[in-house]
């Protein structure tokens, strides 16, 4: 090989047919932590609450957290509910255990607790949150689609 040159890089390795059957045969994740699920609902409703306050980040747990780490959490969220994820306590997490536990959290009428509630309860996951707490009339902020 002469100086300068690069070898070249090795051919992929082959990959198995895409077929629905691969697709659908995902590994038993488990249930999922109760205290997860817990942190991952306080995560969404902390950061939602201090947006509405006019704060873009937190600080919890000595952790900086931002709107994109709550987009995930209530992406979670919504997809724990819809699919009734068990929990390693032996109970499922439903809309009927969401309610309950983020009844614990925050009271119904602080506008976290109704964005979340509207976009973990919605029957297909919503694509932006701020456009879905325009909709929700918890802030004067304009939106477009």
């Amino acid at each position: 090989m002469r100086e300068g040159l690069a070898t070249p890089a090795p051919p992929p390795p082959p990959t198995a047919p895409v077929t629905r059957e691969r697709l659908l045969a995902l590994p038993d994740p488990g249930p999922l932590p109760a205290a997860e699920v817990r942190d991952t609902l306080g995560l969404a409703l902390d950061v939602f609450g201090a947006w509405f306050a006019g704060r873009g980040v937190i600080t919890r747990n000595g952790r900086i957290e931002d709107t994109a780490t709550a987009e995930l959490a209530r992406a979670l969220l919504w997809q724990w509910v819809h699919v009734g994820a068990p929990l390693d306590d032996g109970s499922v997490f439903d809309r009927a255990a969401y309610r309950t536990l983020r009844r614990a959290l925050r009271p119904d009428d602080t506008p976290e607790a109704r964005l979340l509630d509207h976009v973990v309860l919605a029957d297909a996951a919503p694509a932006y949150v701020p456009l879905e707490a325009h909709r929700l009339t918890l802030t004067e902020r304009t939106f477009h689609d």
